[in-house]
């Protein structure tokens, strides 16, 4: 986004103008996968390979620190860097650049010295680069690891980088895949991060039509028998390809399996693509069953934003209203 990111290297603007950027940057991304707005902008960066625009302004102000020191001392650049930075009038004071470029490089805990004195400046471009990305990995994996209801994305260990499986034109089964991954379902799982614990303790609120488990993506992918027909097909398709190891995968449990359904690192590198489309396939058929049976305590009625409505439920087959009391 070059109009974002315009003078980057020398600007780097408020708090406030700093999130109103990011935003701009994660409401396009959502928009074009279909995603809802309340989708983690966290993993929804790690499964398209997308830094924050700030980390992209953190990178180009330390190669342009680098361009600055290299250059011959009689360039205007030059000249400023060698000059005392104070401030020279009035007023409130400015923020300083190189006290923004000092706090990246606590940010990134990288050796200045060190990686200053790197040689050649792709040489200096890579070793920034690459303590920029670890950076970024401990954001995401704390981010993960603090929130509980990311446990199977974590489960997952996938990394930063655009995954397969979105390649080409977003498509339905591209979307809900993404979904399922992230947790953006109306499951209670989601839907208790929107509402309150009197209304997601109401009888019936979180058990799945099946009425033996609370409902949820483990439940309905690994466990529920309403599904069973749908996980035979898979399991069968599976068999058919020779890479997969079906005895190892008889022994996970449901969230091993779960997993290994939603993610591609227990298929085997030549059996990848074939195993994103098995799993698309599974996916849909389960999430179609799933809409076609009467929502047993669940959400009838979504809100214009995408987050859940409490509008009305089906209780014993009975349709009921939310109280406001």
């Amino acid at each position: 986004m070059p109009k974002l990111e315009y003078a980057g290297e020398v600007c780097e603007g408020n708090a406030k103008l700093v999130k109103q950027l990011e935003t701009v940057q994660m409401t396009a991304a959502k928009k074009i996968l279909r995603c809802l707005s309340t989708t983690s902008n966290t993993v929804l960066r790690a499964e398209l390979g997308m830094h924050p625009l700030k980390t992209n302004r953190d990178m180009r102000k330390l190669n342009w620190q680098y361009k600055v020191k290299s250059m011959p001392k009689q360039r205007l650049p030059a000249i400023v860097d060698r000059a005392v930075w104070e401030k020279v009038t009035k007023g409130r004071a400015g923020i300083r650049w190189d006290g923004v470029v000092e706090k990246v490089w606590k940010d990134i805990r990288g050796n200045q010295g060190e990686i200053m004195s790197a040689g050649k400046f792709g040489r200096y471009k890579a070793k920034v680069e690459e303590s920029i990305e670890r950076r970024e990995r401990l954001a995401q994996r704390n981010k993960v690891e603090s929130e509980k209801h990311f446990e199977i994305y974590g489960g997952l260990r996938e990394g930063l980088g655009m995954k397969t499986y979105l390649h080409g034109p977003m498509d339905f089964a591209k979307t809900l895949k993404l979904r399922f991954r992230v947790g953006d379902l109306d499951m209670p799982e989601r839907r208790k991060r929107y509402t309150s614990s009197r209304e997601e303790g109401e009888v019936g609120a979180q058990v799945c039509p099946c009425g033996k488990a609370i409902e949820s993506r483990t439940h309905i992918v690994s466990e529920c028998e309403i599904y069973k027909t749908e996980r035979d097909v898979l399991e069968e398709e599976m068999r058919e390809t020779d890479e997969c190891e079906m005895e190892e995968f008889n022994t996970m449990n449901s969230s091993e399996k779960t997993i290994a359904i939603l993610g591609d690192r227990w298929w085997p590198q030549e059996a990848k693509q074939e195993g994103d489309k098995i799993s698309k396939k599974f996916i849909y058929n389960v999430w179609k069953q799933r809409n076609e049976r009467p929502i047993v305590g669940g959400v009838s009625i979504r809100s214009r934003n995408g987050v859940p409505s409490r509008n009305g439920r089906v209780v014993n087959g009975q349709m009921t209203k939310a109280s406001n009391n």
